[in-house]
């Protein structure tokens, strides 16, 4: 049996897959995993292979995993673990929720929320509207966006997503820009907002210069606005 040191910078995927094409062994693909020294690495190598081991070692897999995330250092690193985690283990929403809410940087908290909000359960909805509600912490156009995933599970924070799409008070810098991308990420649910956003684009469109016409198309077709354009 060969004996490898974990590489942090192993492509995605490809530890899974010597286990699936019977390359490596279940037991080879688990000592790799945790032969790294990296938290964060061997947490997602671990969760990678768990569906490749035998039952007796899937739960050794989990709890060492679950056990390298929560040494990672609080942040957009530890609630994106978490977050991966919480698909084999829900159990750990609240704590995965609780990461992101220990977030500093506003931005990527929002992120983190944007992306574990398909995976909430009714009863922990409250908490994460907290989060994405708390204008303390939040600039209007992080609302909106948090807002705006939340409102798949409930529309009725449509309004208010909207409400803080028209305020935008709090971004001087290129703030057509964000009132627009505010409301761009709204439309697909709103349709009635188009007159308003298109506006907005023509009057984006003249004033940023550095912006060429492939990262325009992308931006309007995120949202399938360029047929509208």
């Amino acid at each position: 049996m060969h004996s490898f040191m974990a590489d942090p910078n192993l492509p995605q995927g490809l530890l899974a897959a010597l286990l699936q094409k019977h390359i490596w062994v279940p037991e080879q693909g688990l000592a790799y995993a945790l032969q790294s020294s990296n938290p964060q690495t061997k947490a997602s190598l671990l969760t990678e292979i768990i569906d490749y081991l035998p039952q007796n070692q899937k739960e050794e897999a989990l709890q060492k995993a679950l056990a390298a995330v929560r040494t990672i250092t609080p942040g957009i690193a530890r609630a994106d673990a978490l977050r991966v985690l919480v698909d084999k283990l829900p159990e750990l929403l609240p704590e995965a929720l609780a990461a992101i809410r220990a977030i500093q940087d506003e931005w990527c908290r929002a992120k983190a929320l944007i992306a574990l909000a398909p995976k909430l359960p009714p009863e922990l909805l409250p908490e994460a509207l907290a989060i994405a509600r708390d204008r303390h912490r939040n600039s209007d156009y992080c609302r909106v966006h948090a807002l705006r995933v939340l409102a798949d599970k409930l529309p009725e924070l449509l309004p208010e997503a909207l409400a803080a799409a028209r305020a935008m008070t709090d971004i001087e810098f290129e703030g057509e820009w964000y009132h627009a991308d505010a409301l761009r990420v709204l439309a697909d649910k709103l349709p009635e907002l188009l007159p308003e956003l298109l506006e907005l684009l023509d009057q984006c469109r003249q004033g940023i210069t550095y912006i060429d016409d492939d990262d325009w198309q992308d931006w309007l077709t995120d949202k399938s606005l360029s047929s509208k354009t």
